[in-house]
């Protein structure tokens, strides 16, 4: 299985598999791609970003059924 990558970056900018884009458009193609929802997600955060962003997005990939969220966050060079 495929996963999804979103990525956080220290200025809050959002990026789905290498493609940045606002919220909506990130949660609605990784809606689109994960299929039934059993695709999983994994957020990439840098530390430095707003912790709202990463709650925001989570919220709303879980009310869209994304069954698999994990984080990773780290300080991008």
């Amino acid at each position: 299985t495929h996963t999804l990558i979103i990525s956080i970056t220290d200025d809050n900018r959002l990026w789905l598999d290498g493609v940045a884009g606002p919220m909506e458009e990130v949660v609605r193609s990784a809606v689109r791609r994960a299929q039934d929802g059993n695709t999983p997600v994994a957020v990439n955060g840098d530390r430095r970003a707003d912790l709202g962003i990463a709650v925001e997005l989570l919220s709303r990939l879980r009310q869209a059924n994304i069954q698999s969220v994990s984080f990773r966050v780290s300080e991008q060079p």
